[in-house]
């Protein structure tokens, strides 16, 4: 079974419901498909009461990894909205990029992501910490650096706060 990862652009705030409905079709018929859903933490404050709510990183995106069998089965899901396509055909994320991606999310000072294109910049390589090995742009701000990762087949970027000490230009 040759499984891919891909991306699916959910309906609003459905994406840990179609986790859900994934995991356990993919449980109850022993397929080994898999899901990133990365989540954080969100302090909603009002005069009587706070709450704490988790939210996914990439607000109506769902990652999931799954065979060629699979497509027909995920789109009549409840939250599926369409995969992310290049053309005709859904995109799939190579491996080493779900392993970027996993690597800045888990990251302690990641940054939530935006669904734009990478401001032009140098291109870095962290050489220490948690990224060691990653290659991003620089993008220069005024009170510190921050290494942005371009996930290409999605057009998303991951701000990372990443010291000036740790990265070298490539």
């Amino acid at each position: 079974m040759n499984l891919h990862w891909y991306a699916i652009y959910t309906k609003h705030n459905a994406e840990q419901a179609l986790q859900a409905c994934i995991l356990n079709y993919s449980q109850r018929n022993a397929l080994n498909y898999e899901t990133y859903l990365p989540l954080y933490e969100e302090v909603k404050k009002w005069r009587d009461r706070i709450k704490i709510k988790k939210v996914p990183y990439f607000r109506n995106y769902l990652f999931v990894k799954h065979d060629d069998n699979a497509f027909y089965k995920i789109k009549t899901m409840k939250g599926f909205c369409n995969y992310i396509r290049c053309g005709s055909t859904p995109s799939t994320i190579p491996h080493q990029q779900m392993d970027i991606i996993k690597k800045v999310v888990d990251h302690p000072t990641g940054e939530y992501c935006q669904a734009s294109k990478l401001i032009k910049g140098k291109k870095v390589k962290v050489c220490c910490g948690a990224l060691a090995g990653v290659e991003g742009i620089l993008l220069e701000n005024k009170s510190n650096n921050t290494l942005a990762i371009e996930v290409k087949s999605l057009q998303l970027c991951l701000n990372v706060q990443v010291a000036v000490t740790d990265v070298v230009l490539i």
